[in-house]
């Protein structure tokens, strides 16, 4: 199964060096959504402007899959995909 990694990105970039391991583009989607919901939870609405914020999803060969605003994600309606 392929490895994809969550990047944030908004002028600076917070790198997923680990990645999680997944079946599927539809899958690393579906996680990309979960950590936007768990993040914007944590950090909360108010403190932070989300738009600016993106989740860029990679593929092994470092390929972007996904790359959407966190607000977008966190509202469940899908990015773009690459």
């Amino acid at each position: 199964m392929p490895r994809y990694r969550f990047n944030l990105k908004n002028g600076w970039l917070v790198e997923d060096r680990k990645g999680t391991v997944l079946p599927d583009p539809d899958a690393a989607r579906e996680h990309a959504a979960e950590l936007a919901r768990n993040l914007v939870a944590r950090v909360g609405h108010s403190n932070r402007d989300w738009s600016s914020v993106l989740v860029v999803v990679t593929d092994d060969s470092g390929s972007d899959v996904l790359a959407a605003p966190i607000c977008e994600l966190n509202n469940g309606v899908e990015g773009t995909a690459r």
